[in-house]
C-alpha cells in the first residue's frame, strides 16, 4: 500500500542509489549501480516482513494448547520480544568492509573465479548501502528488503546468540524460543526453499507486500480447490453406482434353461 511515508523512504532510496557513483572516489561500475537501485526497491522492507513474521507467530501462538486451554498473555508478550530483540540488532549491525569481509568468506575450492568476483560485488553493494542508511540516521530495515536481509541476517543472528541468555532476558523469552524465532524467521528469508513446503507457504505471506490481500487470496484458492473437490467426489460416486447398476443381474432373468441330453 502506497503511503505518504512509503513515497518519502522510496524517495530517498532512489537518491542514495542514485548517488552511489557520484560519490565515491573510484568509478563504479554500473552494474552495480544498477543492483543498488534494486536493492533499494524491494519490497516489502524488513521491519514490514518482520511484522507480518511476528503476526503468524502470534496467531500460531493464540491457537489452543493441547489441554484445550488458551495460550497465557505471556507467550504473546515473549513472541514480540524476540522479535523487538531481532529488529533492534538489525538496525544496530554494522557490516564489515568489504576487503575483511573477502577474508572472512573466501572463494570456495571449487568456486569459479567469475562467481567469486560476482559474490564480492554484490557484497559491496549491500555494504554501500547499509553504511549510507546508518550514515543518513536511516534504519536500514526501513529502507531495504529480502535480497539485502539475506547477506545482513547470519550476522545477526550469531551476534544475538552469542550471549543467547542477555538477549533472551531482553527479549522475555525463554533462549530456546528466542533461538527458534530466529531461525523461523531465517527459514522464510532464506533464497533456497522447498516448494509445496510450510516454509515456502509462509515466506509468501511474510514477503507479501499486502498480508491481508495475500490471506484472502489463498482463502480463496482453498475454497475454489475444495469445490472441485466435492465435484470430483460427487461424480466418482455417480459413476460407480452407474457401474453397479451395469454390472447387476436383471430383474427379468432369462427363463430359458439347458438340460443336459444323455448319449444315445
Amino acid at each position: 500500500t502506497n503511503t505518504p511515508e512509503t513515497a518519502i523512504r522510496s524517495a530517498s532510496a532512489s537518491a542514495m542509489a542514485g548517488d552511489l557513483a557520484a560519490s565515491e572516489r573510484e568509478d563504479v561500475p554500473q552494474a552495480q549501480v544498477e543492483e543498488a537501485q534494486r536493492l533499494m526497491d524491494e519490497m516489502p522492507r524488513i521491519d514490514a516482513a518482520l511484522k507480518n513474521f511476528l503476526s503468524l507467530r502470534l496467531a500460531q501462538g493464540l491457537s489452543p494448547q493441547e489441554d484445550g486451554k488458551p495460550a497465557p498473555a505471556s507467550a504473546s508478550l515473549a513472541v514480540q520480544g524476540c522479535a523487538r530483540v531481532l529488529l533492534k540488532g538489525i538496525n544496530a549491525h554494522e557490516l564489515a568492509p568489504a576487503t575483511e569481509w573477502s577474508h572472512q568468506h573466501p572463494q570456495g575450492k571449487d568456486e569459479p573465479g567469475l562467481d567469486y568476483m560476482g559474490r564480492l560485488s554484490s557484497y559491496k553493494v549491500v555494504h554501500s548501502l547499509w553504511s549510507r542508511c546508518r550514515q543518513a540516521g536511516e534504519k536500514p530495515a526501513k529502507m531495504l528488503g529480502r535480497t539485502t536481509l539475506r547477506t545482513v541476517l547470519p550476522e545477526v543472528t550469531a551476534k544475538i546468540l552469542a550471549d543467547a541468555e542477555a538477549s533472551a532476558k531482553a527479549a522475555g523469552a525463554p533462549a530456546e524460543q528466542l533461538r527458534e524465532f530466529l531461525e523461523g524467521f531465517s527459514a522464510v528469508t532464506a533464497e533456497r526453499i522447498e516448494e509445496g513446503s510450510q516454509v515456502a507457504l509462509d515466506a509468501e505471506l511474510v514477503w507479501a507486500q499486502d498480508m491481508k490481500r495475500a490471506l484472502a487470496e489463498r482463502q480463496q484458492v482453498r475454497r475454489k480447490e475444495a469445490e472441485e473437490r466435492k465435484s470430483r467426489e460427487a461424480k466418482a460416486a455417480e459413476t460407480a453406482a452407474e457401474m453397479r447398476a451395469a454390472l447387476s443381474p436383471s430383474e427379468a432373468e432369462s427363463s430359458v434353461q439347458i438340460e443336459e441330453v444323455a448319449d444315445c
